[in-house]
């Protein structure tokens, strides 16, 4: 494959590692069960396949794993900011996009330590979001919600930055200027294409 966890992989035994490998990612998951349950009040149910994060991934990670990453939001944020966009804030979007990023929070908080219940020992890495208002993807999206989308991406971000004070390393992508290219990504203008990962 070509996604970064393969890429890794690969580097990671070049270098001389002992690597196995278990990629847990299922695509259209989010975080937490907070965020399917505003998924179903929107109309965008998560497939019971895909689930959560908190419930679908983190039992399953290895208790002998050296190394962990977690790269989560895109679904989420893309959640969220539907949400806020159909009124769910009422009169006050950003109230509700700031209510829904900490929450998010929370639950990326009990994700870490539930992982590390499991794996005491792994390094953790987290990759925070993109701009996603810049994304090919909202490019019909008005002014006012594309900023919707920023302050959704950027209060991730946040969030996953603040892992750094609780011994996680923490990939940038946000400032990542490569990440702003279209050419990063693919067909669907939202999802790293090979150049972008």
């Amino acid at each position: 494959g070509t996604g970064y966890v393969q890429i890794l992989s690969r580097q990671m035994a070049e270098g001389g590692r002992t690597v196995a490998h278990l990629n847990l990612s299922l695509p259209g998951a989010v975080l937490s069960p907070a965020i399917e349950q505003l998924a179903a009040t929107i109309g965008r149910p998560i497939s019971s396949l895909a689930g959560n994060f908190i419930e679908r991934q983190a039992p399953f990670v290895p208790t002998a794993s050296t190394h962990v990453t977690l790269f989560a939001g895109g679904n989420d944020a893309n959640t969220i900011g539907q949400a806020a966009r159909a009124g769910h804030g009422g009169r006050d979007p950003n109230g509700f996009v700031d209510t829904q990023v900490r929450q998010w929070g929370n639950d990326l908080g009990d994700l870490v330590a539930r992982i590390r219940a499991r794996t005491p020992n792994a390094r953790l890495v987290a990759l925070n979001l993109p701009n996603l208002a810049a994304a090919p993807y909202v490019s019909g999206y008005t002014t006012a919600e594309k900023q919707l989308m920023q302050r959704v991406a950027v209060g991730l971000s946040d969030q996953v930055n603040a892992l750094a004070g609780r011994n996680v390393l923490v990939v940038d992508l946000m400032c990542d200027p490569r990440l702003l290219q279209t050419s990063s990504y693919s067909s669907d203008g939202f999802h790293p294409n090979d150049t972008g990962y």
